[in-house]
């Protein structure tokens, strides 16, 4: 998941006995909030909010009343992050079975919530220079020389045998 600008959902004290709330995605203990917005400084600052840090909520009212479902339930998903669908446009995947599977969840419908594969696709290996001849050196000079060496050990015991 990528939430590019997210912020932190809390939860208020005075709320309805019956609403459950369950955190869907929190942050690293090492993040914080920023409260200074002008502040574009990547170091936290003495007034930024340290984490963990809720970005996700699930909540559920079962006392909500409908009189078409035998459990009625009022069900909401809060996320942090304005710009979730955007970036779920650009190839995110998991954004968007965050966002779809968090519909098919507020419908009350478990039969359609789906985990996407993992993707078969390969990117290719990049080695820079120093990664090359330490790479070409093992497996070109020092496994071949190590087999050829206990290979040739192993022929010299058995030849006095």
């Amino acid at each position: 998941m990528v939430l590019l600008q997210a912020t932190a959902v809390s939860t208020l004290d005075t709320k309805r006995r019956s609403i459950e709330i369950k955190p869907l995605m929190t942050s690293s203990a090492r993040s914080f909030l920023r409260t200074n917005l002008s502040d574009t400084s990547a170091a936290k600052a003495a007034q930024d909010i340290s984490g963990p840090l809720t970005l996700a909520v699930a909540a559920t009212d079962p006392s909500w009343l409908d009189p078409n479902k035998p459990e009625p339930q009022a069900r909401v998903v809060v996320i942090g992050c304005g710009n979730l669908l955007p970036i779920a446009m650009q190839g995110f995947d998991a954004n968007r079975d965050i966002f779809m599977n968090s519909l098919t969840w507020i419908q009350d419908r478990p039969e359609t919530i789906s985990v996407r594969s993992k993707s078969l696709f390969m990117l290719p290996l990049r080695l820079n220079l120093v990664q090359l001849i330490i790479f070409g050196g093992l497996f070109i000079f020092i496994i071949p020389v190590a087999f050829f060496v206990i290979g040739f050990v192993t022929w010299l015991k058995r030849r006095h045998l």
